[in-house]
This record gives C-alpha cells, sequence and structure tokens, in this order.
C-alpha cells in the first residue's frame, strides 16, 4: 500500500460525508450504460476547499505518469453534453498549475465541423487550438466504456495530434482502460478512484458478479494495510466472516455451493463497510 496523501484522505473524508456517489434503482450514464450507481463530480468541485484537494490529486496522478515518461503539450477536457458538468470545472486551475494550454473538446452530435469542436488558445486568425505532432493529455471525471474518451482521441487525432495520457477521477469498469490502451495505443492512463476499490472500502454497493468472484476480505485488506501484513489480516477476516455465515446457514439448516457461500461473506462485510461508510455521510 502506497503512502497516503492529505489530498487523497480529505477526498476520502469527502466522499463519506457527501452525496457524491449516488444509489438509485436506475441510472442513465453519459457513455449510454445503464446502472444502479452513480459518481457526481460536481459535489467535489463546487466545494473549494474539497475542489482544492481533488486538484492537487489530480497533479499527483500527472506527475507520477510524467515520472513514467509521459510527456504533453496542452491539456485537454471534454464538454459534456449532459450529467455532471464534469472536470471542465478543474481547466483554468490545472492550467495555471501545470502551465499548460488549455483544449476544450466539444463531442456534441449537432456540431458538424471539427474546427467547431476544439476550443482554446491560438497566436493569429486562421490556425487551431490543435496542432499537428502535438502532445495531449486529457483530463475527465468518468470512464464507464471509453466510447466517449475515444471519441476524444479520434478528434485529437484528425488534427494530426496525439493523446500520449488520460487521467480522470473515477473508473466504472477497468476492462474500459484495457480498451482505450489497445485500440488507441495511450500507454498512460491513471485515475483517482476505481469502482473495484469503492467498494472494497465500502463506498459503493458491489454489483451480483463482483459478489460471487471476489474475496472482499482479502481485497479490502489489500486496499488499507502495507503489503507484508496485508495477507495475514485479510486471511484471518475471511476465517471471522465465514465463521459467521457457516453458523447462520446451519442454525436454517441451509446448504450451499462454494461461490454462493463466498457471495454471502462478500456480501456481509462490504454491507458491513457500507454502513460504516454512510453513518456519516450528509
Amino acid at each position: 500500500m502506497e503512502k497516503v496523501s492529505d489530498a487523497e484522505r480529505n477526498l476520502y473524508e469527502a466522499l463519506r460525508k457527501y452525496p457524491v456517489l449516488i444509489h438509485k434503482n436506475f441510472c442513465l450514464f453519459h457513455a449510454g450504460e445503464r446502472g444502479d450507481d452513480y459518481f457526481d463530480i460536481d459535489r467535489l468541485t463546487c466545494n473549494p476547499s474539497i475542489q482544492r484537494n481533488l486538484i492537487d490529486r489530480f497533479k499527483e496522478k500527472i506527475d507520477a505518469l510524467e515520472g513514467e515518461g509521459m510527456r504533453y503539450d496542452k491539456i485537454a477536457f471534454i464538454d459534456k453534453e449532459m450529467g455532471p458538468t464534469g472536470a471542465i470545472v478543474l481547466a483554468s486551475a490545472l492550467s495555471q498549475i501545470l502551465e499548460k494550454e488549455i483544449i476544450i473538446l466539444r463531442l456534441q452530435k449537432n456540431l458538424r465541423f471539427d474546427h467547431v469542436k476544439v476550443k482554446g488558445w491560438i497566436k493569429t486568425r486562421g490556425e487551431y487550438p490543435l496542432e499537428p505532432n502535438e502532445s495531449i493529455l486529457l483530463i475527465d471525471d468518468v470512464i464507464t466504456t471509453g466510447t466517449t474518451q475515444k471519441k476524444a482521441i479520434e478528434l485529437v487525432e484528425r488534427f494530426g495530434a496525439e493523446v500520449t495520457g488520460i487521467v480522470c477521477a473515477f473508473v466504472r469498469r477497468n476492462e474500459a482502460i484495457d480498451n482505450i490502451r489497445g485500440v488507441k495505443k495511450v500507454d498512460f492512463i491513471d485515475t483517482i478512484w476505481t469502482y473495484d476499490e469503492l467498494v472494497y472500502l465500502g463506498y459503493m454497493l458491489p454489483n451480483p458478479q463482483m459478489l460471487l468472484s471476489e474475496n472482499f476480505a482479502h481485497k479490502l485488506a489489500g486496499e488499507v494495510l502495507p503489503e507484508n501484513v496485508a495477507g495475514d489480516v485479510g486471511g484471518a477476516l475471511d476465517r471471522d466472516i465465514d465463521e459467521i455465515i457457516s453458523k447462520m446457514l446451519e442454525e436454517r439448516n441451509v446448504t450451499v455451493e462454494d461461490d454462493v457461500k463466498q457471495g454471502l461473506k462478500n456480501l456481509y462485510l462490504s454491507s458491513v463497510m457500507y454502513a460504516i461508510q454512510s453513518s456519516g455521510r450528509a
């Protein structure tokens, strides 16, 4: 487990206290997918102190990618057609901190021509904000399927420029990052939070597939403890929960398959963690 910065710690506290993660019976994401959870970054960006922590956390991620070899000339933000305002609210502050020019990518269907889909600073009349061979860092709030980000990358590429990295606040599906890397050859991608991580820590409720396929006790220990002790603690926690679930099944004279039992153990632990996190929520 890496050392937790002040910005990261403060943002976790914000997730616990404020309705950033919204659970409904039905949500329609910007990518067109359906689900029962919603990440609203506006609840973070509209508060000045929380926004400051979010900006610091984005910069930490960007600095780390630069340390791995990522290079970029400008930073790009997506102008959302619907849903939360998104990371575009952070454009001015990040531009000043990173000392990079801003590009705004407008993916709305009613905009027919590429030259009106890209907004930014130009030196002289007739030029475009994007120039051939420029390297662009795309900053966004949520990656669900990766479709929106791929459209943004394709727009940048039509000007002869290249997206060399992506940093976002929340990734709903890990496979979306793999898809972007594979299809668009973007090697440097990072996120502040993932769906899996927030589930293990109790900030979000798990989907049925996760309940049956993971071991939440070990995953939780891996998220919050150093690697050299996480295995032992995770094992001990798993045994304790196994005893609770086994006793519950025995009292009810119920026999289940191992994967179902694991799902019940995961459900028990995730429910406890979610209740703890929700107890301080506004």
